[in-house]
């Protein structure tokens, strides 16, 4: 009978206690060679219980006008034809705080079709060949319970959690470190400790001394630098002021996981985005580089004989499974590359010992990169990759009918 583990959770911002999330294990019935005798945690949870949207939440663009403007003349301008306020930006403003360019962020809007509407009723110049380009975006998804309940919703928070799945280097820098935050402006807490802070043992290496994420935090994985950044949270607020620090308490049928991936112009430019017909086109492609979820595999060790190799192996697969319960797949990404960073320092001083002996050290040619023991989350990818197929033919749509109705006053 497949064996079941019931991870804890808690909260932060209450006493009140937060529902487990429980896994089960399985051996792997795939097709890739590498994972055979290996088993697999899947998650015990009804993914139909939840709807799945995806949204655009925000789209900065920066317009080359014909004429030198003020930021308060595009602002009323956009007022006409958005309908929230815009955020403008003069870019490299003349004595006066002109300019004839100019980025804007649409936040919330409509369509990419109306935001191309928008932004040529402000009088766009035709000496250059993209008169609106994207200078980054932030693209959402949102599964809401369909019967509202905060068990459900800390429920799938945890899953996504402990499943979600980043390629970008997240330990290069301080600040695109694994972290949460559950109040606004307070210092984050980092799942894992720097190095140097443990000078008995390598907090990437050992989930001794992990720090769990709370289910009503918010997860961050990069930097508000980085080209790209990753939030997880369960939203009951929005439309937060920074200036007034006022907010809007959703209502208990609005309150949703949300996951947020910014995009900075650098990532957008090597996806060889860089206007909005290719930002159109590329929403079929996020889900598989940016909203991609994982599941670990594990080894099994029943038929290794008694000995040294089998201890060392089931102390590194038990720590492997601890470090998953804690932190999920980004820990283990981060215990592979604490590893990764062990046996280049010490490789010099083993190949010494090894040939000191008349001995070979034996090298595998088998993949054991940082996500060669990692499985497709395949239920949940289907969920969020349905979500923003119907976010592209909702674009689709919009895109079609504008030009429609431009072809029609022409």
């Amino acid at each position: 009978m497949p064996a079941t583990y019931s991870i804890e959770q808690s909260y932060i911002k209450t006493a009140a206690n937060a529902p487990s999330i429980c896994f089960q294990e399985v051996k792997y019935t795939g097709t890739q060679a590498s994972l055979r005798n290996r088993s697999v945690l899947e998650p015990l949870i009804d993914l139909s219980q939840f709807s799945f949207r995806a949204i655009i939440d925000w789209i900065d663009v920066i317009v080359q006008l014909d004429r030198v403007s003020q930021f308060r003349h595009i602002q009323a301008q956009l007022l006409n034809h958005h309908h929230r306020n815009c955020h403008v930006v003069a870019v490299d403003p003349r004595p006066g705080g002109g300019s004839d360019r100019f980025v804007i962020r649409f936040q919330e809007p409509r369509s990419l079709a109306a935001i191309h509407m928008a932004c040529a009723k402000l009088g766009l110049t035709t000496t250059v060949p993209q008169a609106v380009t994207v200078n980054a975006v932030e693209l959402s998804l949102d599964a809401l319970p369909r019967h509202q309940s905060q068990k459900l919703r800390s429920e799938l928070f945890g899953i996504m959690a402990k499943t979600i799945h980043s390629s970008a280097d997240l330990f290069a820098k301080e600040s695109s470190r694994p972290r949460f935050n559950y109040e606004k402006d307070k210092k984050p807490t980092y799942l894992f400790e720097r190095a140097e802070h443990r000078h008995d043992i390598d907090p990437l290496r050992w989930p001794t001394w992990d720090r769990p994420l709370p289910a009503d935090a918010t997860l961050s994985l990069g930097a508000l630098e980085d080209a790209v950044l990753l939030k997880l949270m369960d939203k009951m607020v929005d439309q937060q002021d920074p200036a007034s620090g006022k907010v809007r308490v959703l209502p208990a049928e609005e309150q949703r996981i949300r996951i947020e991936v910014t995009l900075q112009q650098s990532e957008l430019g090597s996806r060889s985005v860089e206007t909005l017909e290719e930002l159109l086109v590329m929403l079929t492609r996020v889900q598989g580089s940016y909203f991609q979820f994982k599941l670990p595999t594990f080894a099994s060790l029943v038929d290794l004989p008694v000995g040294a190799t089998k201890a060392v192996k089931w102390e590194h697969e038990t720590r492997r499974r601890q470090r998953f319960f804690n932190s999920g797949v980004v820990g283990l990404i981060a215990m592979h590359l604490g590893y990764s960073a062990f046996h280049n320092a010490h490789r010099f001083d083993l190949l010494h010992h090894f040939r000191a002996n008349g001995r070979k050290l034996k090298t595998s040619r088998r993949g054991n990169g940082k996500t060669s023991t990692f499985v497709s989350y395949e239920a949940l990818n289907r969920k969020v990759a349905a979500a923003f197929l119907d976010l592209h033919r909702r674009e689709v749509r919009a895109w079609r009918k504008m030009e429609q109705e431009t072809a029609t006053m022409v």
